[in-house]
């Protein structure tokens, strides 16, 4: 019978052995990254699709909740690229992207935004602003330029 330390001790191993793989193969941000493509890309549901119960309620809580959701993988990414460097094809990527997006403006259902959602596409537009920023990694490019 194991103790609770050796418990601990074991799925902690496991842990480090599954975490260690995915953050050296950079599949985390990748990930990410093709999860909030597809957030973004996903079509607005209609009653064609999606039967006779799919109202206009229904649609504005499928936008808002498409919406936050957008802004969590966001910051996912965000906290993810603050500990791990982001390559150069990965941030002209997101430049791409977010400029295609229009910094949360682009949205294909913004005739629904309403001034709860407006906020929550202000807070997209930021969160992608950061995103580049933190792929520009201004303070290391800085402490280099002062060594060289």
């Amino acid at each position: 019978m194991l103790i609770p330390f050796q418990l601990h001790s074991f799925f902690q191993d496991i842990f480090e052995k599954f975490l260690t793989q995915i953050l050296d193969q950079n599949l985390l941000g990748k990930k990410l990254s093709s999860q909030l493509e597809e957030v973004c890309q996903t079509p607005i549901p209609t009653k064609d699709l999606n039967g006779p119960l799919m109202g206009r309620a229904q649609v504005l809580l499928w936008a808002h909740q498409n919406l936050r959701e957008q802004a969590e993988v966001l910051e996912l990414l965000l906290i993810y690229y603050n500990n791990f460097v982001m390559d150069v094809p990965t941030l002209l990527d997101f430049c791409q992207r977010f400029k295609k997006h229009d910094f949360g403006w682009g949205q294909s259902y913004k005739h629904l935004v309403d001034g709860i959602m407006e906020k929550t596409v202000q807070r997209i537009g930021y969160l992608e602003v950061l995103l580049l920023l933190e792929g520009f990694d201004l303070i290391t490019a800085a402490d280099e330029s002062k060594q060289n």
